[in-house]
């Protein structure tokens, strides 16, 4: 039987011969030279490029919205997107739990999908009831 020896996070060691403890389950063995994007380095870098890029992105959906919309109705659909994105946040762990992590994402796909379309009645129609269903794609 191969025994392995892991690193925890107080800096030292057990024997084990299972790939994880079965005392300890948070005990991992030490990132190997190819597994470099598992460093806590490489975690942390990785995770503020992704905040830039969405920050990055939203700051531009907004610039647009306004010219796009005017100020009063970019600023309603703004909201109303922020404030489906602070509600989902409660109950997306379950969501993700229940139907998995690629029909999740693709039910948020189809949420931006409903705020195009919207958007597309509303410059067809512009209306005051049009500016409603653009606000409402915007909670979808």
């Amino acid at each position: 039987m191969t025994r392995h020896r892991f690193f925890c996070l107080s800096n030292t060691t057990i024997e084990t011969s299972a790939r994880r403890s079965t005392t300890n389950p948070h005990i991992l063995p030490p990132p190997s030279t190819t597994d470099w994007y598992r460093t806590p380095l490489a975690q942390t870098i990785a995770l503020g490029c992704v905040f830039l890029c969405v920050f990055a992105a939203y700051t531009t959906l907004q610039f647009y919205a306004a010219s796009t919309y005017g100020p009063v109705l970019a600023a309603d659909i703004i909201g109303a997107v922020y404030l489906s994105f602070t509600v989902s946040c409660l109950f997306a762990p379950v969501v993700i739990n229940e139907i998995g992590c690629r029909s999740a994402m693709s039910v948020g796909i189809l949420g931006y999908a409903c705020l195009v379309v919207c958007s597309l009645v509303y410059f067809w129609f512009p209306s005051s009831w049009s500016r409603v269903l653009v606000v409402g794609g915007g909670v979808v």
